[in-house]
């Protein structure tokens, strides 16, 4: 943690990820967020953890649906 207190919400993203198609429909994803946090009138932080993500996608007439099953892991 840093000793820095803000006066508003600020939240700063970078994401990495590969993804591969399994089928038509199916696909899985790996990648890697690091996160720099600065909540309101509270110490900043940042979290960095990588990810899995499964993706399923369907189609019901004109509706697309995409499906997401995630796993996150804190890495500190």
């Amino acid at each position: 943690m840093t000793a820095h207190k803000g006066s508003g919400f600020s939240e700063n993203l970078l994401f990495a990820q590969l993804g591969y198609s399994l089928n038509e429909h199916a696909s899985v994803w790996l990648g890697y967020v690091h996160d720099w946090i600065h909540p309101l009138d509270k110490l900043s932080y940042q979290e960095n953890r990588p990810y899995e993500d499964f993706l399923y996608n369907t189609a019901f007439g004109d509706w697309k649906f995409i499906d997401r099953i995630s796993s996150d892991r804190l890495a500190g």
